[in-house]
Formats: C-alpha cells, structure tokens, sequence
C-alpha cells in the first residue's frame, strides 16, 4: 500500500500532464496560421521550453531504470509492482539498461544512451551510503535545468567533458565546462561543434601520448550511419594501429603503367583507393584460417538469396527492391553487388517449406574450389585488369560469362579481379572474352571508340 501512495500521485499527474499538453498542442497546432507574428513566435519559445524540460524528465526515467535494474528481470519487476505473485523468469533477453529502453520505447540504443548518459551527468546524485551529491557538471545541469539549453547542446557538452577526463586538470576542465554551458544556453550546437574541438585542441597539443584509460574510452571503430547505400565509419587508431592500416591502403595506390590510357582506366579518387585496398586486404584475411571460427563456421560475408532469383539475369535490376537477397549485417543489398559477391562465393542450399520452416540443409561447395584457384593464380598472377597491379592474394575469381547468366565454374571461364576491377566489370560496361585461355577487356566506347581488347601484361613482365 505505501508503495501505491509513493507511486500513483505522480502517475496520475503525469497522466493528467499527457492529456492537458495533448488537448493544447492539438488546439495550438490547428490555430498556428491564425496567431500574429509575435504570438507564434512566442509559441515557438514555449514549445522549445517544454521539449527541453521534457527531455530531462526522460533523462531522469532512464537513469531511475538503470539504477533498478529494470533490464536485469523486467517480468519479475512487473509482477511486483502490479501485485501479482513472481514467476521467476528465466535470464533476462536485455544485457543492459540501455537494451530494455531500445525495445520498451522503440528508440535507438544511441539515443537510449545518451538520455542515461545525460542524467547520470546532470542530474543530483546519491553516494553508496546515501548521501546526497551534487550533478557530476554542476554549470551544464543548471542550463538543463533552466532550459536555456537543448538536448543537443548538451549531449555535445558532456560528450566533450567525458573526452577530457583523466586529460585535463581540473581548473582547466571546469574552465571548458564554463564555457560550454554559456554557449549551450546561448548558441545552437553548430556554433559549439568548433569550440569543442579548439577546447580538444587546447587539452591535447599533439604532445602526450594517450593514457591506457583515454585508449579505452576513444579509441576504436564506430558504424556512424548509413545514406543511399554508403556507410559510413569513424575510426580512431594510435600511431602502430594507423601505420598499419597506411601501410595497407598505400599498398593498394601502387604506380600503374604511365601511360594516357592507363590513367584514364582509373578514375577513382585516393579515398576510393585506400577504401578499395583496405577491403580487398580483409577479404584477403577472412581466406585465410586465422580469424577465431563463429558458430564453427570461417567467418565471412554471408547472403541469403532465392535460388531462381541467384539464376536469374538482374541486367535491368539496379535497386535494392529488385531482389530480396540480403547481407547479415546490411541487409538487403542491390542485384549489381549480389553479382558480384555470387562470383567467388560458397553456395549452401537450404529447402524451406511453405511456412519458412527448414526441410533441408545440403552440403556447401565452392564456385571455384581451391585447385581452380591456384590454377587462376598461376596463370594470371594477380589481377587480370589491365594495368593493375594488385596481386594475386588479394583477388577475387569472377566468372567471365557471369554465373547468373551460365552457371559453369572452369579456369577457362575464370579470372582474378581485384575488389574494385570486379565491382567495375559487374557495372556491365567493359566486355570480357577467354582468348587463347588469358582474360581479354574490350573497354567502353566513351573510353576507346574502336573497343581494342586489351589484357594486364604487368605480372608477365
């Protein structure tokens, strides 16, 4: 009962705050075109004011979730407050608080981050023995406070606090914090994105080397987005891990033939080419048996795809909505792509009945087992494009008359082509022919009016 008496009266006005801001937004909404300047203009205001307070208030539930341990067993925590008996469930699905907020409110776990994150740094704080302590950023909890800043600002802010930690002493990060909270409640976060990193600027100095604590926090990979097909990564690597990683993508901008026709073969920019190295050198990796196996299989790139669509000749299909092939991790991918990926691939065909269930799993083989390989090895020596000069362990075996068209594996109807060459041929506009067993290229008549057949004589010499 007491607990009834601790909980309802602020559910209630919660419940009572939902149906008043939601009978006022309603009626603002629909008499927006009616107000005079200055009045919308207030409206404005008003709005910014509640959001910002509101998105504290979230910050404050996601904190109280993971201070409960909410995620840890939700079922049995539900059955208690409801007043039913625990059933004693089995292990939690969610490893973390951040999990249970993902799949309760259907937000990101970015964002369910970032609201926990933000209340544990700006909201008051308790000690083990119950003790009351002020918010970790006393300056940036009373912009919050007073909304004067929004969600934006300071998650930018706090993101930089965190990043100075163990870095900076502490009259200059107080001096960053006053700084940031004066900006937060007077710019708008792209006017704070620079002070940030002059504040980082200022702190590092290119002159210390990362403590094993600053490594922890930033150093790694990070999948940032995805927009039209390209994803895009952030990568922060200390000074061997980036020699590495120079040291391959260098490797894959080797000089070609000096000649006008070489040069105008090639028209990627240097990012293109380091990406096309670096990638093509993980592919060359996943090949070999020195990655930790993953469900007893090698890893590697896996797709899932219709047989008949695996047959079919995807020649006018270009979109992702063409085919229902899809990546594990990337999901669907487009026809041209899949082409390219079905060249070197393993097949495992799986029989599905009529509700999705597995009927059948047969054995996997190989388009081009490894005795075809090392006879396209021998014989091309690296890639077969002309003028390139990526060898051949960092190539793929392409089907010359593609696989979706003749489904026939056979060194005379191979070739190693390297990641960005193979991707290139699947765009369909250089012709590919086995003359005399070597790969010939007829390239585009925007490239060559006449269409010469050329080869790669640079691994002959």
């Amino acid at each position: 009962m007491g607990t009834d008496v601790l909980i309802r009266p602020p559910l209630e006005a919660l419940h009572q705050a939902e149906s008043s801001i939601a009978a006022a937004l309603a009626s603002a909404s629909a008499n927006f075109a009616l107000l005079s300047s200055a009045a919308l203009l207030a409206s404005l205001d008003t709005l910014e004011r509640i959001s910002r307070a509101l998105s504290m208030v979230q910050a404050a539930a996601a904190v109280a979730v993971q201070e409960r341990n909410l995620a840890a067993d939700p079922e049995r925590h539900f059955a208690v407050a409801s007043g039913d008996e625990p059933t004693g469930s089995p292990r939690s699905e969610f490893r973390n608080a951040a999990e249970f907020l993902q799949r309760r409110l259907r937000i990101s776990k970015a964002e369910a981050r970032r609201r926990i994150r933000l209340g544990e740094c700006l909201l008051p704080r308790r000690s083990l023995g119950g003790e009351a302590l002020p918010p970790r950023y006393e300056k940036l909890a009373a912009a919050a406070q007073s909304a004067a800043a929004g969600s934006e600002a300071l998650t930018l802010s706090v993101r930089a606090l965190d990043e100075v930690a163990g870095r900076a002493d502490e009259p200059t990060r107080l001096a960053m914090e006053t700084s940031l909270s004066e900006l937060a409640s007077t710019q708008d976060p792209d006017f704070l994105r620079p002070v940030v990193q002059r504040w980082n600027t200022i702190i590092d100095q290119d002159g210390t080397a990362p403590s094993e604590a600053e490594l922890k926090q930033r150093q790694g990979i990070w999948r940032m987005r995805t927009h039209r097909g390209l994803n895009q990564f952030l990568i922060w690597a200390d000074q061997t891990e980036a020699e590495v990683l120079l040291t391959v993508m260098n490797a894959g901008t080797n000089p070609r033939t000096e000649t006008a026709d070489a040069r105008g073969l090639d028209q990627r920019s240097l990012p293109q080419k380091h990406l096309d190295a670096l990638v093509t050198a993980v592919k060359a990796a996943l090949q070999t048996e020195l990655f930790p196996r993953t469900g007893g299989s090698r890893p590697q790139p896996l797709a899932t795809v219709g047989f008949k669509e695996l047959l079919a000749d995807f020649s006018d299909a270009e979109t992702p909505a063409a085919t229902t092939a899809r990546l594990a991790f990337t999901g669907p991918i487009n026809a041209k792509n899949l082409r390219a990926l079905a060249c070197d691939a393993e097949i495992i065909p799986v029989v599905f009945g009529g509700q999705g269930q597995v009927l059948d799993v047969g054995a996997g083989r190989r388009f081009f087992n490894r005795t075809q390989r090392l006879a396209l090895i021998a014989r091309d020596r690296g890639c077969s494009f002309p003028d390139c000069t990526i060898p051949a362990s960092w190539c793929e075996a392409h089907h010359v008359d593609w696989w979706s068209r003749n489904p026939w594996t056979a060194v005379d109807n191979g070739a190693l082509l390297c990641s960005h060459h193979h991707h290139l041929i699947h765009q369909g506009q250089w012709e590919m022919q086995i003359r005399s067993g070597i790969p010939w290229f007829i390239p585009p008549s925007w490239l060559d009016p006449l269409r010469d057949p050329r080869r790669n004589r640079f691994h002959q010499i």
